[in-house]
C-alpha cells in the first residue's frame, strides 16, 4: 500500500458530545464510524485551506438566500 493509503489503527479519547456527533454523521451518511470520522477530517481540512487562502465560505439556504460562514477558532 502506498503512504497515504496504508491503515493506521488510532486511538483517540471523545467527549460524549464529540462520539454523538460522530454516531449522528455516520447515520447520515450511511457509513460506519471510521468513515464519518474520516469524512469530518477531510471537510475541516478543506475548510481550513480555504480561509487560510484567504477564502470565505458562503451557504445557500433553501430559500436562495446566501450567507457567509463565520469560523471561531
Amino acid at each position: 500500500m502506498s503512504g497515504e493509503q496504508e491503515i493506521n489503527r488510532v486511538t483517540v479519547s471523545l467527549r460524549a458530545i464529540d462520539r454523538r456527533r460522530v454516531e449522528e454523521i455516520a447515520e447520515k451518511e450511511q457509513v460506519n464510524k471510521n468513515d464519518a470520522i474520516r469524512l469530518a477530517l477531510a471537510t475541516e481540512q478543506f475548510v481550513s485551506r480555504v480561509l487560510g487562502d484567504g477564502g470565505t465560505i458562503l451557504v445557500k439556504n433553501k430559500d436562495g438566500s446566501v450567507r457567509e460562514v463565520e469560523f471561531v477558532r
